[in-house]
Order: structure tokens, then C-alpha cells, then sequence
């Protein structure tokens, strides 16, 4: 009841942050179904109540007796299946949370002992990428980021073998050149939700004023996580002589750049189309002249000019002022 409760209080477009044995429990009461950790629920569709909901793990990468971070995985198996503790499974825990495709993040916990793998490199990173972690306290427990700190981020750190005494399976974690030689900190700082990079960028060289400007362009997420809430992708013909400012609204829906277990650039299947046609009526009456081509990804709700707008992480070409990316330019002809 409290969860069917909040899907009706809280807005459509905003996620719910629970545990995932509530969740299923409620689906259970809600569909006359018998989901649990050995059971899961299918992937839910994009809009439907029951992809609404993620995660929250009060003991992020604790690990534990039962591999379940302190009980915060397996929290709600009580309500689900038999009941019974040991139907748990961290696995099954973790692909619920990447199925749901939504939040999942919390407060991390220290290392506990010397023979804890799940809060250090490499498991971390690959338990990162699979269940898709959005967001992490801070502040609560500062030993754990003393171990990513301290982490040596290299191919042969990176790439060692790891064991999860949880199932027993020999796992390898991807390196990424980028981060050759830096630290484990800064590479989960930089993965944790979205990461957009523009790869590929082509604009039409020129367009007539009542013709149609086409986009072709590649974007990847290399982000451990997706954009959850709908957002507006809109399109900014800048002036390069002048102060003309013109914005068309796109079809582009920015929740189909998900994210890839491996997030390098040269994983190009990782790559995402960021193709557009806008017929330029759609800017008003666009005067000719050259036009930088800008993108702008904000809240449907935001009234500021350039607030709670998303940045690309590709450098020297953020706009602050229009809270925009520059991804091309154009000449309007009369």
C-alpha cells in the first residue's frame, strides 16, 4: 500500500527510490504474481509504474556474511517467495537493479577486512558497470575512497583477476587507456550515472530558409548509468556575426543513450545515433548568415535559460550562458 501510495503522490516523471524486495512484493500484490530474488521480474517497459522504482544501498559494496551489503540487498526478502533468507542471491539482486534501468547508488561502507574484495578494485568497477550505479554519499565513510584513491588505475591493476566468494566465478574488469596511470577515484568519479561524449558530428554545410537542417552525429554514454527522467533536446542556432538566437524542440528522447558494460571510445557498438531533421520554420524566422549549431538537454519543467542543463564531456565546447554543447555549424541561405 505505501508503495502504490507514492506512485500515486509522486509525479509521473520522477523515480521512486526503495528496495527491490518491496518492489517486487508490490508487483506480486498488484499482478497476482510470485517474483523473488531466484524469480525476478521481467524487464520492465519504459512509462510503466514498475519501472518507476530504483534503488537505494545503505551499505554500497559491503559485501557481508551473506554477500548481501549488510542485509541493504537483500532488504524485502522476508515479503517475497518463500521467504526465506537464503533464496537470496547477489547476482540476482544486482540484474534486478540493471533491469530496472533507474537509480541505484547510496552510502559506502569501509573494507571491513583485508579479504573483502566487493568495495576494492577491480570488483567495484565491474560490479559498477553491470548494475548501472548513479550516485554515492560523499561524506559517510571515507575509508572506502581512501581505497579508490590509493588504487593505482592501470592496465595490469585494472586487469587482474578477481574471484566473488558469492558464486566463485574468475572475473576481469575492462581497462580504459584513458584513465592509464591515474587513480581509482577520479575513474569512479567520472562513471558514476551519465557520462555523454559527442563522437561522430555532421551538419548540413548549408540549408535555404524554408528548408529542413539535417544532423548526423554518434554520442556515447560512458557513464556507469542512464538519464532516467525525460528530458527536452532542443536545438540553438547561434549567430556567429550578431545576437540572433533561435531554438527548435527535437524528437530526440536522450534515455536511449544507455550505457555499455564497457565504456571506452573505441567500442563504437557503445555508440548512439544523434540523428535530427528540423524543418526550419520550427526557429522562427531565421535570418541568413553563418550559425554555430548548438544542443541543448534540460528538465521539461526548467525555466531558467541555462540551468539543470547536460554537459557533454568533450572539451571547449560548452556554452554556458545558452547551457548548451556546440556540435556543428551552418550557413542559412535566402
Amino acid at each position: 500500500w505505501l508503495l502504490k501510495g507514492l506512485l500515486g503522490y509522486v509525479p509521473d516523471s520522477r523515480s521512486i527510490l526503495v528496495h527491490a524486495g518491496g518492489v517486487m512484493a508490490w508487483y506480486n500484490v498488484e499482478f497476482g504474481t510470485n517474483y523473488s530474488f531466484t524469480n525476478l521480474i521481467p524487464a520492465p517497459e519504459r512509462g510503466t509504474p514498475a519501472q518507476r522504482f530504483g534503488m537505494f544501498n545503505d551499505s554500497y559494496s559491503a559485501g557481508g556474511n551473506s554477500y548481501d551489503d549488510n542485509g541493504s540487498l537483500s532488504e524485502g526478502a522476508p515479503l517475497i517467495g518463500t521467504g526465506n533468507q537464503n533464496d537470496y542471491d547477489r547476482n540476482a539482486a544486482l540484474t534486478w537493479m540493471r533491469n530496472q534501468n533507474n537509480f541505484y547508488g547510496g552510502e559506502t561502507v569501509g573494507p571491513g577486512t583485508e579479504n573483502n574484495i566487493y568495495p576494492k578494485f577491480p570488483n567495484v568497477a565491474y560490479e559498477a558497470a553491470y548494475a548501472q550505479t548513479t550516485h554515492l554519499n560523499t561524506s559517510y565513510n571515507k575509508l572506502t575512497y581512501k581505497l579508490w584513491g590509493d588504487f593505482v588505475y592501470n592496465e595490469e591493476n585494472v586487469t587482474a583477476a578477481f574471484t566473488p566468494p558469492h558464486d566463485g566465478v574468475t572475473r576481469a574488469a575492462i581497462f580504459d587507456p584513458l584513465y592509464d596511470g591515474r587513480n581509482g577515484m577520479e575513474y569512479i568519479r567520472d562513471r558514476l550515472g551519465y557520462r555523454l561524449v559527442l563522437r561522430e558530428a555532421n551538419a548540413s554545410e548549408w540549408v535555404k530558409q524554408n528548408d529542413t537542417l539535417k544532423f548526423e552525429g554518434k554520442i556515447q554514454n560512458v557513464g556507469f548509468g542512464n538519464i532516467v527522467n525525460k528530458k527536452n533536446v532542443s536545438i540553438i542556432l547561434k549567430a556567429k556575426d550578431g545576437s540572433n538566437i533561435y531554438t527548435a524542440l527535437t524528437n530526440l528522447d536522450a534515455r536511449d543513450w544507455r550505457p555499455d558494460l564497457v565504456s571506452r571510445a573505441d567500442n563504437i557498438a557503445a555508440w548512439r545515433d544523434l540523428n535530427f531533421s528540423i524543418n526550419m520554420d520550427a526557429f522562427g524566422e531565421v535570418s541568413p548568415g553563418g550559425y554555430d549549431i548548438y544542443m541543448k538537454i534540460n528538465d521539461p519543467k526548467e525555466t531558467s535559460t541555462n540551468k539543470r542543463c547536460i554537459q557533454f564531456a568533450n572539451h571547449n565546447i560548452w556554452n554556458t550562458s545558452l547551457g548548451a554543447n556546440l556540435i556543428g555549424s551552418t550557413t542559412v541561405a535566402p
